[in-house]
């Protein structure tokens, strides 16, 4: 019985957790590059914010994030993602440095918003 209730404590603990860290400024970041690097342009989309996407018709966003896509490829894909950010509220600001396997690399300072509960990319 003992041994029940630690499994449903344990397992509620480790749910709980990942839950939480699903969706962080970092995460997004990351989550965006890597489906551009994987040319996964549908999933990458998802990380924009409303304002971006009220910004340009669905067929502007597809090319602009097909256009990034394969800048990233033709570095030879990236080889690091690292972030660095602070949440103010319901707004996020940081830099993302970017390491690619064939060409040098870079920082980039990147806006999040919270949207509905879930970060997204703002600039």
């Amino acid at each position: 019985m003992n041994r029940k209730i630690i499994l449903v404590l344990v397992t509620s603990l480790v749910v709980s957790v990942l839950s939480g860290c699903g969706n962080t400024p970092e995460s997004v970041v990351k989550g965006y590059y890597t489906d551009l690097g994987r040319g996964n342009l549908s999933s990458a989309k998802g990380a924009l914010s409303k304002q971006i996407l009220d910004m340009f018709p669905d067929a502007k966003v597809m090319a602009l994030l097909a256009e990034q896509s394969k800048k990233i490829t033709g570095c030879g894909g990236l080889k690091s993602i690292t972030t660095n950010y602070e949440i103010q509220g319901e707004l996020a600001k940081g830099t993302t440095a970017f390491e690619y396997n064939d060409c040098p690399s870079r920082k980039e300072r990147i806006s999040l918003i919270k949207e509905n509960g879930a970060w997204k990319i703002t600039h």
